[in-house]
């Protein structure tokens, strides 16, 4: 893997005396999916044999779902550690913030969902702090470097 750019063993966070690195952030997805295999499948088996939960297995329509939302969580999985690995994780962090505003306005325009004033606050409010970390970094790294490099 060190031949891969986005997977080198680079300090994501630290944390006391330990580093955490981008090979323990994709360990830790991995175990996480291995965890969902190996313990909460099993459920649905254990459900539907005590009668609890009956297990029917999905449509084309529904597997068409399933399939497109998990292609999404993997895109944004991998393009939130991109993120973190060119960036820092709190402008990552405020950048998934983002989605909210985006997903209420979607909804405001595709199905004509009306909004109390108070929400358009805060999606303006959450728009506003994007901007300024965006300024105050492009700030810091002109400061530091006398010019902004828009590519690491």
């Amino acid at each position: 893997y060190e031949n891969v750019p986005l997977v080198k063993e680079e300090k994501v966070q630290s944390s006391g005396e330990e580093e955490i690195t981008t090979m323990d952030s994709l360990f830790f997805l991995g175990m996480a999916g291995v965890f969902m295999m190996g313990l909460m499948w099993p459920m649905i088996f254990i459900l539907n044999w005590n009668g609890f939960e009956t297990f029917q297995m999905p449509d084309q329509f529904q597997w068409e779902q399933i399939l497109a939302n998990a292609f999404l969580d993997a895109t944004v999985n991998l393009l939130v550690l991109i993120g973190m690995a060119w960036s820092s994780a709190l402008f990552v962090s405020t950048g998934c913030l983002l989605s909210m505003p985006a997903s209420v306005l979607t909804d405001v325009i595709l199905h004509n969902y009306l909004l109390p004033p108070v929400a358009f606050a805060g999606m303006i409010y959450v728009f506003a702090c994007f901007a300024l970390l965006t300024v105050s970094d492009f700030l810091i790294d002109y400061r530091e470097k006398g010019r902004y490099d828009s590519m690491p």
